[in-house]
């Protein structure tokens, strides 16, 4: 999937729960059901027309093979990096296609499993066409399938939905801009090393956290569990720094109830960033407090 279609889900996503889902208590007529599904299919179906025509069109079946590697890999291309990306993928398309067919007035349960379903056919194409290419990796799939259901989840139980958020905060990497500046490369999916993955959990949200002025504070902090590698992809021209796979504990900014505070009022912008904040972390803005790396090159 191209990686600035996902990029473009992640703003989509404005509409799940980071707000109560009034519009959905809103008449919608047959027409807008109509576009919405239309829109979905249509972009699947482009996708997966092109797919074809790029990928499949003439290829030998001989070439098909299998990629053996071990789970987080230290020593694999990307240090494993590319498995958060697959699942904040999964995740992030699941509730961008649900956020679409529920503007249109479908239900949002049926909604997320027809969201989910479509993007585990469009990014299984894409793990067909790399068996041809790189190798099939089932632990791709398996990701993606990770990522999907947690969209599913969130879409469905709210209290999960307020309680977490799957986020990626990414800064161009000094390589990278090296890349685009000499080769004209814009693989921003590929530069693993601006990248880091979140699972964080609001304190805002536990139960009771709010009910005095001396805890008000936790609805801008979030305990984050992060993972990010360094000098994997792209690869460092000349190769001066270790490659560098960690794992940490740390605190993060919560933009959401940061743009609570300063917009109390719900309006159309505060939900986009809302919504926006629920897939994408500002960089710089996560302190890790306990954290584990490993080299594989020491």
């Amino acid at each position: 999937m191209p990686r600035a279609a996902l990029l473009i889900c992640a703003l989509i996503a404005t509409r799940a729960h980071a707000e109560p889902p009034a519009a959905e208590q809103e008449p919608s007529s047959r027409r807008d059901k109509i576009i919405a599904a239309a829109t979905i299919g249509g972009i699947h179906l482009a996708y997966a027309t092109w797919s074809y025509f790029a990928w499949y069109r003439g290829a030998d079946i001989d070439d098909f093979h299998l990629e053996h590697t071990k789970w987080f890999d230290a020593k694999e291309y990307s240090g494993s990096a590319d498995k958060f990306g697959h699942a904040w993928s999964n995740y992030t398309l699941t509730r961008g296609t649900t956020a679409v067919l529920v503007a249109g007035g479908w239900n949002r349960f049926h909604s997320s499993l027809v969201a989910a379903g479509l993007t585990e056919v469009a990014f299984t194409l894409t793990e067909l066409e790399d068996g041809f290419v790189f190798g099939f990796d089932w632990k791709d799939v398996m990701s993606n399938v990770s990522g999907a259901a947690l969209g599913v989840l969130m879409e469905n139980v709210p209290e999960v939905d307020r309680l977490l958020d799957f986020r990626v905060a990414y800064f161009p990497s000094r390589d990278f801009r090296r890349a685009f500046r000499k080769m004209n490369s814009v693989d921003v999916g590929q530069d693993y090393t601006g990248q880091t993955y979140l699972l964080a959990l609001h304190l805002g949200a536990l139960p009771h956290a709010l009910d005095t002025p001396w805890t008000s504070w936790s609805r801008f902090v979030d305990l984050s569990f992060g993972f990010e590698t360094r000098n994997y992809s792209p690869a460092p021209m000349p190769r001066v720094d270790p490659r560098e796979q960690t794992v940490f504990w740390g605190v993060s900014l919560n933009m959401q109830g940061v743009l609570r505070a300063v917009f109390p009022c719900d309006t159309t912008g505060r939900r986009i960033g809302i919504g926006a904040a629920e897939v994408l972390q500002i960089p710089y803005t996560t302190l890790p407090v306990l954290s584990h790396s490993r080299y594989p090159d020491l």
